[in-house]
């Protein structure tokens, strides 16, 4: 996966967002991650700045605003949903890859 087409992102937001999954995969490797939880952090890392740079009025709706875009796209699990939409402020109903 890679940032989907309908980001707003500058190319310093792409750098960070390149960087941010660079580092999830690197955990992954560490903790022995399987392959399909892996997927799950990366899918929330490429999503979770996606439209950190659209004009929303609010700096922290990008993260509500890139996990309501992406479920209308397809992507359907709940946990990578909702570590998009709380990565600002945290959630206590995270799983692993909200945490």
């Amino acid at each position: 996966m890679s940032l989907p087409a309908w980001a707003n992102v500058s190319a310093t937001r792409r750098a960070h967002i390149e960087r941010v999954v660079a580092l999830l995969n690197q955990w992954a490797d560490m903790m022995e991650v399987p392959a399909r939880e892996r997927g799950r952090w990366v899918r929330a890392g490429w999503l979770h700045d996606a439209l950190r740079d659209a004009a929303l009025g609010d700096a922290r709706a990008h993260g509500p605003a890139a996990a309501e875009r992406a479920a209308a796209e397809g992507e359907s699990d709940p946990g990578v949903l909702d570590a998009v939409r709380y990565h600002t402020i945290g959630s206590a109903k995270w799983d692993d890859v909200g945490r």
